[in-house]
């Protein structure tokens, strides 16, 4: 068994700016969507569990470990594709596996996102030429088995459309980004979503006044002072963009 040599964080990195580039290269960089990465405690609350969002797109970076020789103790995985391969470890029971399922909405796309190498040669030379995703599996939450169903297995190869999910098997398609061209832009404006963002503070303890203050304050002020709040008491980074042509 052989580990990857790059981290998550180097692979999530590598991975978000591969995407908005691909997404969003044509616009000018100012109106690219500012990705969000929760903090570990945001990430644990309700409407957390991902690593990053852009949008209604959910991902879980997830870095596997690289089986290359037939072992007696995975020889059932290995009986699948009958060459190395890559597995992640999925545990049902955990609040982040129920978190990401409760993402799972008609509006949102939620998936898990895992690299198809493991030696950091291979990162820094995906990440050159912007293959980061092409060497990269997308598999989606509502894919999986319910919350509470235990600990599971993904094995995966690159050559191969779908995982085998252990212990008892069950294929998982692969997906791909292709899907995001049927995306559709967010309809709400910069100012509704700032608005959302005021419910939500409000039940947080000791930001009724200051939200109360700020109710009273003009569009353009609440969107500011909900992108303060968010920065330094969530540490979350939430850069609206105003555009005054569309209100």
């Amino acid at each position: 068994m052989l580990n990857c040599e790059f981290s998550e964080t180097q692979f999530s990195f590598c991975y978000t700016f591969e995407l908005l580039r691909r997404e969003f290269g044509s616009l000018p960089f100012r109106l690219w969507p500012i990705p969000l990465f929760p903090n570990t405690v945001v990430e644990g609350r309700v409407g957390g569990g991902y690593d990053m969002c852009v949008g209604s797109l959910f991902l879980q970076f997830k870095i596997p470990k690289v089986y290359e020789k037939k072992s007696f103790k995975m020889s059932k995985e290995w009986a699948v594709f009958r060459q190395s391969f890559f597995a992640i470890e999925v545990n049902t029971d955990s609040k982040q596996y129920q978190l990401l399922k409760d993402l799972k909405r008609p509006a949102n796309v939620v998936f898990y996102a895992t690299p198809e190498f493991y030696e950091s040669a291979s990162l820094d030379n995906n990440y050159r030429h912007s293959m980061i995703e092409a060497h990269s599996a997308l598999f989606a939450i509502e894919d999986f088995p319910r919350h509470s169903s235990g600990h599971h297995r993904l094995i995966y190869t690159e050559t191969h459309d779908h995982g085998v999910l252990f212990s008892k098997p069950q294929n998982i398609q692969k997906r791909r980004l292709e899907l995001l061209a049927k995306f559709q832009p967010d309809p709400m404006s910069i100012r509704e979503k700032a608005r959302v963002l005021l419910s939500i503070i409000e039940k947080v303890d000791g930001e009724e006044r200051h939200v109360q203050e700020m109710s009273r304050r003009n569009e353009t002020g609440i969107v500011m002072d909900v992108f303060s709040i968010l920065w330094t008491q969530f540490n979350i980074f939430w850069l609206p963009i105003i555009e005054n042509d569309r209100h």
